[in-house]
């Protein structure tokens, strides 16, 4: 069975599954339009029905048959839409909050993993997954709606969950064989819990926050299994949202499809009655049939497959260029190599005379050449986009793979530099090989492939064509439909553009506007800066240590490979924030710990772990920072922390002269002291591992800080 109900129209709607209908059963029978209602659906006879749901605000009565989501409106009740398709998982239950406009659901994995819950509008638009990740066998779920938060029972792990609309403030308020193995029914009211128990055949209850564990509160208990529950209370319909659909002048049907907003649409294609004389409007069918309709096709993996020779030439090519870069970058720890002296010994011709009054050049050397980093990339950022640049086009699969094996490219180019440094025993040998090599990838570059999507974007179909033909002929696959595939990707991709145009009114300030942007935003700031600082302090100064400057700086490198390795296995389990602050504090206390060490080889082993920690900490801060902003400001703020954060790498070089001139203990405290205020900071970040990524600025804010309404407590009727 399945119950809902309606407050303002005195309707109770129950789906029986014996005989496949539904059913409102009114309180007063002499209403027509509840005669002409159950005549309809009983007509329509919709099979399979598992659950129904009721948005009491626009009048529409959603249900489920195990494979779609579909809605009719009580007043219309012939239309009928269907919202949400599936054909590969199973659709269990259903839920609406009108006041959000959303759509909430659980979607059963028959391929065995697990489930999730999702949600999308009421007019089945944007679609989005709120948890896919410890959820294995879950039927019964219901909504707060004052609080916007979504309770479920998962009879495998026999726990009682909650976690808010947008993915935010997931946690297990209550574990039990007992009490939650048989559970399929529940509903929320008040502060409380309800949910049916076919073990005991009860009701049983208990508080929202879990506050009397998984004590047993029996409700109402039966001789026979409970089929269904509905709790029926005026506060839990409130009418505080406006009808959307109030005026909007649709022809057949309106859906509201965002708080503010809504979609007039004709009944779907396959329960359409052309012989009507009431005739939906062509630009409601065009919807429709646009829906029905969209390419396939949304990536250049779609056309030429997610791996392959033609990736596997481009991944090498970044391999390489990671390696060569790291030679260029790291290689000026020993251009500028520190060198024991005394200033009364000073010969008047040595070179560059970077000693006594002028040792502050050497660091600088450094600086000017991370302050180039920062010009650059402003630059270069923009040139790209105007006169292309060249591709990494894998599948979603393999993105993550393909980072890993870029990180492991720097780790042996950094790696190589003291041996290229000991070899040559000059710098200028030195800055000519990273030089040679930066030519040589200069020169790979220019034969390599240009980038599909960036020359469809600038009205170069015809190269981008060409460029395809050659991508599928070395992959081994066929281009016989490669003229369809890309007329449809020209088609999304310039609706994607239509719709970044429709966001550039976002400007940087928009960082600082609302309360968790601004929040974000300058977490983001403080601990990308301290990030680069110790990072780069580190690494370029592990003379500051003691032992031989070459082992040491090859240990700093070598110890980056477990950490790109482990740092990507634990982010698959522990949250994001966990991980940030374990990594940070680790760091923190390694510094700490150098200060009272006398021993070089213990000073270095601390030095390492701290250089295991920063990089670790760089590793999940790169994946973290991308999920925390909202799509229309994601490049904005990543591109600002990025600027902010030279300011670390910009001060590094100088950290050797402030060692020099009020000792080691001083840098490796200030180090400490930043690590360990990052270690806190990073704790009020948003969670968002397993969790959807904000669009707008307004989903952004209402995952950090979801509303909170004060329960009203009443007395529960059933």
């Amino acid at each position: 069975y399945g119950i809902d109900y309606s407050i303002s129209g005195h309707l109770l709607f129950v789906n029986n599954q014996r005989s496949n209908l539904v059913s409102p059963l009114p309180s007063n029978h002499t209403n027509s339009l509840n005669i002409t209602l159950q005549k309809v659906l009983n007509k329509q006879k919709y099979h399979f029905l598992s659950r129904i749901a009721f948005d009491w605000i626009h009048e529409l009565l959603y249900w489920t048959d195990d494979t779609s989501i579909e809605v009719i409106s009580i007043h219309r009740p012939s239309l009928r839409y269907v919202c949400v398709e599936n054909s590969f998982d199973v659709i269990r239950n259903v839920a609406i909050d009108p006041l959000e406009s959303l759509i909430i659901w659980i979607q059963w994995q028959e391929s065995g993993d697990n489930d999730k819950i999702m949600r999308s509008s009421q007019a089945g638009t944007d679609v989005k997954v709120v948890v896919d990740y410890d959820l294995k066998y879950s039927y019964a779920f219901t909504l707060d709606v004052n609080s916007k938060t979504i309770y479920w029972i998962d009879s495998q792990l026999y726990t009682l969950s909650s976690i808010g609309y947008f993915g935010q403030n997931r946690r297990t308020i209550a574990k039990s064989y007992d009490l939650f193995s048989s559970s399929y029914r529940m509903d929320f009211f008040a502060d409380y819990i309800y949910w049916t128990n076919d073990r005991h055949n009860a009701i049983l209850r208990t508080h929202r926050t879990g506050s009397n564990g998984t004590k047993r509160f029996v409700v109402f208990k039966a001789n026979v299994s409970i089929d269904a529950i509905k709790i029926v209370d005026k506060t839990k319909q409130p009418m505080i949202a406006l009808n959307r659909c109030l005026n909007a002048n649709c022809t057949h049907l309106c859906l509201p499809s965002g708080v503010q907003s809504f979609m007039c649409l004709c009944p779907s294609i396959k329960y359409y009655d052309y012989s009507a004389q009431e005739k939906c409007r062509s630009d409601d069918i065009s919807k429709i049939m646009d829906e029905q309709q969209k390419p396939d096709v949304k990536h250049i993996a779609d056309i030429v497959g997610e791996w392959g020779k033609w990736q596997f030439q481009l991944i090498t090519f970044c391999f390489i260029l990671w390696g060569v870069a790291a030679v260029n970058n790291m290689g000026y720890s020993f251009m500028a190599y520190d060198n024991d002296f005394w200033c009364s010994d000073v010969p008047p011709d040595y070179q560059f005379n970077l000693v006594c009054d002028r040792k502050h050049f050497a660091s600088f050397t450094q600086t000017a050449y991370m302050l180039g980093y920062a010009v650059s990339g402003l630059i270069f950022a923009h040139y790209s986009d105007k006169y292309g640049r060249r591709p990494t086009c894998c599948g979603p699969k393999y993105r993550a793979d393909i980072s890993i094996l870029g990180g492991i490219g720097w780790v042996l180019g950094y790696a190589a530099v003291p041996g290229l440094a000991l070899w040559l025993q000059d710098y200028r040998y030195l800055l000519f090989v990273s030089l040679l090599g930066l030519g040589s990838m200069m020169v790979w570059y220019y034969f390599m492939f240009e980038s599909p999507r960036w020359q469809i974007t600038n009205g170069q179909t015809d190269r981008a064509e060409q460029t395809l033909r050659k991508a599928l002929k070395i992959n081994g696959k066929s281009d016989e439909n490669l003229k369809q595939q890309l007329t449809e990707l020209s088609a999304y991709l310039q609706e994607m553009q239509s719709h970044e145009k429709s966001v550039k009114n976002h400007t940087i300030l928009d960082l600082v506007k609302t309360p968790a942007l601004r929040k974000i935003t300058f977490i983001l700031w403080y601990t990308w800066i301290v990030n680069a600082l110790l990072y780069y302090g580190l690494s370029f100064n592990m003379s500051d240590f003691g032992g031989n400057f070459y082992i040491t700086f090859l240990l700093s490198g070598i110890v980056e490979l477990p950490s790109q390795l482990l740092s990507a296995l634990m982010l698959r389990y522990i949250g994001r924030c966990k991980l940030f602050g374990f990594f940070m504090l680790l760091t923190g206390v390694s510094c700490f710990a150098i200060i009272p060490v006398e021993r070089d080889w213990i000073k270095v082993t601390f030095a390492l772990i701290g250089k295991f920690g920063v990089s670790s900490s760089w590793n999940v801060m790169a994946m973290h920072g991308p999920e925390l902003y909202p799509t229309v400001l994601r490049q904005r703020g990543l591109g600002a922390a990025s600027v902010v954060g030279r300011i670390g790498s910009i001060t590094a070089p100088f950290m050797k002269n402030l060692a020099a001139t009020n000792g080691l203990a001083l840098v490796m405290g200030l180090y400490g002291v930043l690590m360990l205020s990052g270690t806190v900071l990073v704790q009020f970040l948003p969670e968002t591992k397993g969790r959807e990524i904000p669009d707008t600025i307004e989903e952004a804010e209402r995952a950090a800080y979801p509303t909170k309404v004060k329960h009203i407590k009443n007395k529960t009727n059933f």
